[in-house]
Parts: structure tokens; sequence; C-alpha cells
């Protein structure tokens, strides 16, 4: 490489610059938004849908019967799909496009199953056990509310600008890196290889995903220049971040059987998912050159303040349209009257206990887990800038540590989200907080208890946190260990002989139809055969891992990059054994609806990933940092804003 004057560095950027306009005009010309609905109504047309039974009416609205095998005829797209079923009995239901098959369950309850439309999907076939009812001599499947989709146009493409984009763009790029013209002329005739491999195996709609993928890798290249010193120490965490921007900027072309756990972006704009990721990795190269202005310190309490309004506000001011899983079957619990659930004890209680006052002056339940994911987002926000402040020294690393924190699909459980998981997931982050204090000797071992011991009574999954406790065993400090313990426990005597005293003790573990277990009583994923209608593979089948990973990206798009975290401080002990029991429950447990449908209930075990991540950015050096925290930082925000809009 030859050093490039001050005049040729400005020349590199304009180009790089203008190929990133025509990008943008290629993506914003060759593609549109689409929502599409499938009604059940009386316009449903023959073409729209096989095998289907006439529509029949009930106080919910208009709804139709499936057969045996009923298939859905869909437009051209890469999209999210929705659909609302339910059925006379808990039933098995299989959903299939093309190689892609997704195992979910139809319940009495109406449940929404969010699935991933994967390019050049022209059908959707839902597979399912059927019966007669009395004095019906019909083959009924399961009930059919409504369906929809959302996302973006996969058919025709603009093959002149595409074409022209896609040839052009690795000479543009190799030019703006300073590439003598050998170089350049090599990447083109990649380019041109790679144009035509996708048309001839793909077809022409995948140009300009191709060519993100292009513009990843040169701006990769160019960051790997910018940090070859600092390789050999932070080689891992560069290429997970290089790896997450690819994954993500190219979630269109994998298939969701293998990697539907970044593909929630596909609900952004295209010209938002096809570009941004390469500009993010370009502006961590340009910041090494540049840095970033010094600006004064913000205290505390406007971090904390801040950042507690601004998550709660988002919660309230945009809303989850509808929640999946189990949601919808939870709000049937509160409405009818019920205040004790051992899955959820407190969590449980609190809401129910709300909605019986909101029911005073006309509300209804949603409107407590409304109120209730208000305040855990506000409490979120409070912990995430106390440990942005905590662990920054400037506002710079403050922030990207704040973002590193807030980087994850969970986050939308603060959005009105029907379940049981956001609290937790509040005192979990709390937990970490007062453990950093106690650990570092600036606060006292009780707080952290007391945290611990509130997450574990608001939703017993918390325990996988319960082995960090460790950290003060080992260290013999015996007041602390006092201190913790008792604190740990007093949440859990209270939740306990209050529902004792009120009839509910935990001898009513079991007693309801939604116990431990689910539908087939099994807690772990089973480690031979797979023998239940929630189990769709054992503990170390390929399925299983694949699973397994995705949800974990689902939840932290930052897995990646969190390798990189350093140091032998009592925190980051903490940190590893908080890392290990989130993983390994993750692992073992067996999900009643599927990974997929039960990705809400994994998201807490996403939450250590996210503490490691921010951790992680405190301990980078300074050129490490400005290179790395705007894709490291900006891609699982990225992924959160599309998660966010699949469920508006």
């Amino acid at each position: 490489m030859d050093r490039l004057s001050g005049q040729q560095r400005r020349l590199r950027w304009a180009v790089l610059a203008g190929a990133m306009l025509l990008g943008v005009l290629t993506v914003g010309l060759q593609r549109a938004p689409l929502h599409w609905r499938l009604p059940v109504d009386a316009s449903l047309r023959p073409d729209q849908i096989d095998a289907i039974w006439e529509p029949e009416t009930a106080p919910s609205g208009v709804y139709r019967w499936t057969q045996a095998h009923t298939t859905i005829h869909l437009p051209p797209l890469v999209a999210l799909t929705t659909l609302w079923v339910r059925a006379a009995t808990t039933t098995p239901l299989t959903l299939t496009l093309g190689a892609y098959a997704l195992q979910a369950v139809a319940e009495p309850e109406l449940r929404q199953l969010v699935v991933y439309v994967p390019p050049r999907t022209a059908q959707l076939q839902l597979h399912s056990a059927t019966f007669r009812a009395s004095g019906d001599g019909r083959e009924l499947g399961v009930i059919l509310e409504t369906s929809g989709l959302s996302g973006r146009w996969s058919g025709q493409a603009l093959w002149s600008w595409a074409g022209v984009w896609l040839a052009l763009l690795p000479l543009l790029l190799a030019l703006a890196v300073g590439a003598r013209w050998p170089a350049a002329l090599g990447a083109t005739s990649l380019g041109l290889l790679l144009l035509a491999v996708l048309i001839q195996v793909q077809g022409a709609w995948l140009l300009a995903d191709g060519a993100t993928l292009l513009a990843c890798l040169a701006a990769a290249g160019y960051l790997l220049r910018q940090l070859r010193a600092y390789l050999p120490a932070f080689g891992l965490p560069l290429a997970g971040t290089v790896l997450l921007a690819v994954a993500l900027a190219g979630a269109g072309l994998w298939s969701p059987l293998w990697a539907w756990g970044v593909q929630p972006i596909l609900a952004l704009p295209a010209w938002v998912h096809t570009l941004l990721p390469p500009l993010l990795l370009l502006f961590g190269a340009l910041l090494t050159h540049t840095g970033l202005p010094s600006l004064p310190p913000l205290p505390r309490w406007v971090w904390v303040l801040a950042s507690a309004a601004l998550l709660a506000g988002l919660g309230l001011l945009a809303p989850v349209a509808q929640p999946d899983g189990d949601g919808l079957t939870i709000l049937g619990y509160i409405e009818s009257g019920m205040h004790v659930h051992w899955k959820q004890p407190l969590d449980f209680w609190l809401h129910a206990v709300t909605y019986d006052l909101l029911r005073l002056f006309g509300g209804d339940a949603r409107q407590s887990y409304a109120i209730w994911a208000a305040l855990a987002g506000a409490g979120y926000g409070a912990a995430a800038g106390a440990c942005a402040w905590a662990w920054g020294r400037t506002l710079w690393r403050r922030l990207a540590i704040w973002l590193a924190l807030l980087g994850g699909g969970g986050m939308i459980l603060f959005a009105g989200y029907v379940e049981s998981y956001a609290l937790v997931t509040t005192s979990l982050l709390a937990y970490a907080w007062a453990a950093w204090r106690a650990l570092e000797a600036e606060g006292p071992p009780w707080l952290a208890g007391v945290f611990l011991g509130c997450a574990i009574v608001l939703h017993p999954l918390a325990l996988w946190a319960l082995p960090t406790v460790l950290v003060w065993i080992v260290r013999r400090d015996r007041r602390a260990i006092v201190q913790l313990v008792l604190a740990l426990v007093l949440p859990l005597l209270i939740v306990v002989v209050g529902f004792s005293l009120a009839g509910h003790g935990p001898w009513t573990i079991g007693q309801h139809k939604d116990a431990p277990g689910g539908y087939d009583g099994g807690l772990f994923v089973p480690l031979r055969a797979a023998n239940g209608a929630s189990e769709r593979y054992t503990l170390f089948a390929l399925a299983h891992g694949r699973a397994w990973l995705n949800v974990l990206l689902l939840a932290a798009p930052a897995l990646l990059t969190t390798l990189s975290w350093r140091g032998r401080s009592r925190f980051a002990a903490w940190l590893l054994l908080a890392l290990g029991g989130a993983l390994l429950w993750s692992f073992l447990w067996n999900p009643d609806l599927g990974p997929q449908q039960d990705w809400d209930l994994f998201s807490v075990a996403g939450l250590p990933i996210l503490i490691a991540s921010a951790w992680a950015i405190r301990h980078l050096p300074q050129r490490v940092a400005l290179a790395l925290a705007p894709a490291w930082t900006g891609l699982p925000i990225l992924h959160l804003l599309g998660w966010w809009s699949a469920h508006r």
C-alpha cells in the first residue's frame, strides 16, 4: 500500500460517500414496503388459500376451521407473518415454508404465532390433527382467526441500477481504501463473478443484499487495517463485530431454518438494514483518524433519570401491538379473578392486584401490564444509567456502555408486553449493579441480596443467578455472606408466608393446569428421545444447538462480541458465574412453545451477555473502543428496532 496524501484521503472518502449514495438510490428504488393481510371472512378468494372450511361467526369475530393440511398462497416477499390460531383442545401444529418447518401448539385460548417467511416462498402450509365434532361430519383442525404479513417485496429488481452498483462497488471501495490498481481490478472481477453467481443461483432480487455483503467485507478490511497492531489481543471481538454486521446486513439471504435469530432486522426499511451495517463499520474506522470531541461529563443523577425516563417513555409511546406466546392466556387468568401463580408468584400477584384497582375505573388487565412494564422499564433504565456512569470515565464511553445494556430483544418487554419477565429482568440488572458495588468495596452486600431475592420471587427462572453467590463464599468474608444470605432469604419468606396465610402455600404447586413442566411435565430438554408435543429434539441434537444459538442472538446480538472482556477482578468472576448459569439454564430448559415462540422466556438469559458486552467496552483501549463501539453498540440497537417494529 502506498501512503496517501491529505488530498488523496479526502478523495477516498468522497468516492466512498458517492458509492453509498448510489446504494441508497438503488435500494430505495428496488424495494418497497409491503403490508398484506389474509381475510378469513367471505372476501377470502379461492386463490389465496386451499383446504379450509367456510367462515363462521362467534362473539370474538369471524373465523374458519382448517383441515388436516391447509395451504396459504403468499405473494413474493421476505417478511414476518402473524397467525392467530386456537383449537378445541391442545393441538400440535406444524407450519411448513419450503424446507423450513416450525413446531407450535394451538390451545383453546387465542394465540399469536410469528413466522419468518424466507425468500422465494410461495406457500405456507398448516398441518394439524383433526377431529369430528358431534353432529358435524367435517374433519376439523384448528381455528384460523386472521393472518397478516409485513416486510418487503422480493420480486422485480431494477437490473440496470443494481447491476451497475454491484459491479462498480468493489472497484470504488478498493480505490477508497487506497489499494493499487491491480488489487482494485481483482476486487472488481470478484464482484462480477459474485454477480453472475447470484443471478444464476438466487435471482436478481438479491443484488442489493450481495452488494451489502461486499460493502461490509470491504469496510471490515479497512477497519482491520486501522487496528492491525491490536489484532493479537483483540482479533476475536473484532471478528465477532464483523460477523454480526455481515449476519444482519445479509439477513435476507440466510435461511430461517438456520438464522431466524438475526432476521427481525428485516422488519426495518430495506435501506436501513442494507446500508447501516457497513456504514457503522466505516464510521468506526473514521473515528480512529478523527477521534471524538471532549465534552464535560454529566452528573450521575442526570444519567440515571434521563435513562429511566427514556426507556419508560418509549414503552408508553411505542407499545407493542399484541403479545406472543402465553400473553393472552395470562390475561385470561387475571381477568377470571386468579391472584396466585407459582410459576411467577410476585409478578403475577402485582399485576392481579393492579387489575383489581383498575377495574374500579373501567380498566382491563392489559393496562395493568402496560403500567408495570413502564415501571420496569424505568427501573431498568435507571440501573443501566447507574452502570454506565460507574463503569465509564468519559461521556462517550458511558454512552457506549449504556447502549450496550440496551441492545437486546428483551427491551420490548418494557413496551406493554404481556408476560412475566419485565420486572425480573430489571431486578437482575439492579442485582448486577449492586454486586459490582459490593465487590468493589463501595456498597453493602445486603443490597445485592435484596435484589436477587426479589428477582427469584418475581420469577423463579432467576435461580440461574444463584451461583454468583459463590464469589462471596470464596472470599470467606463471613460478615458479607451473612448480610447477603439474610437479605436474599427475606423476600422469599415474605412471599411464602403471605401466600400461605391466604391459603395458597407451596403445597398448591402443581395443582394448576399451568404447573411447572408445561404440557408434558418435562422441565428439561430430553437427553435421549423427544417424547412430547413441546419437545422436538434431544439435548445434543443439531436442531437444539441451532435453536439455542438463535434465541440467544435474538435476546443479545452482542453474543458475538462479548469474548473480549478481560481482567481478574472480583466482578469479572461474578460475571463468569452469571454467564455460566444463564447459558446452562437456557441450554437445558424445555420451552413449551419452542425457543422461537418462547423467546421471551429466554430473553432474561441474554442479560448477562449484555452486561459482559458493557463490561468489555469499559476495558477496551481507546483506539479499539473508537473503532468498534459504533458497530458494537449500533448493530444490536438496529436489531432491537427491527424486533420492536415487528411487534407493532
